[in-house]
């Protein structure tokens, strides 16, 4: 068993050993952390926050491709794809360090943002989820009004820059897993 100090040794060496070489991407609290759009935005796997609320109209998904044009043709798992990669372009290629295979109960998987101002005032905290059968992004707005038209602009910005990678998800009960990503070519499907 590894003690309290040899962990925390570790996890530095494995932090700095591990660093990414674009110096917009920096880990703040074991969270990915890029600014963009005149906010700072703090990225790690995980799930919505208690008491967060999913937008009805338009949805997530609607919200996405009413916004760039080239999203109308996707299948829903090749939008769910585009996002994995539009999120690991923003992060520079970082995004696997918060995991590239998933296996939770729910079957789905999804990564906690926090939007922040310049001063670091908590802007919105929610979650972006990746179903089997849907997409949807849940918060709690505490700063604004509506979150989701903030992380839809974001994702649609330059909406072709993408960065190859793949997260897979176990399927319950089976062996068999499913792939989000883009494999430099195609988004997977």
């Amino acid at each position: 068993m590894m003690t309290e100090r040899r962990w925390s040794s570790f996890v530095q060496w494995r932090v700095a050993c591990h660093r990414p070489q674009i110096a917009t991407v920096r880990l703040k609290q074991m969270a990915l952390t890029f600014t963009k759009l005149d906010h700072e935005w703090l990225l790690r796997e995980g799930c919505p926050p208690m008491g967060s609320t999913e937008a009805r109209s338009p949805t997530f998904c609607e919200a996405l491709r009413n916004a760039s044009g080239s999203l109308h043709r996707l299948s829903d798992h090749q939008l769910a794809s585009w996002i994995v990669a539009r999120l690991s372009f923003l992060t520079a290629s970082s995004l696997l360090r918060e995991g590239d295979t998933f296996a939770h109960d729910t079957n789905e998987f999804g990564y906690k943002i926090k939007i922040l101002t310049a001063d670091g005032s908590i802007v919105s905290m929610g979650a972006l989820m990746i179903h089997q059968d849907r997409t949807y992004y849940k918060a709690n707005d505490v700063a604004i009004e509506d979150s989701q038209s903030l992380l839809v602009e974001l994702l649609t910005e330059f909406s072709d820059d993408l960065d190859r990678c793949e997260i897979r998800v176990r399927i319950p009960g089976t062996r068999r897993f499913r792939s989000y990503g883009w494999d430099g070519m195609t988004l997977l499907s």
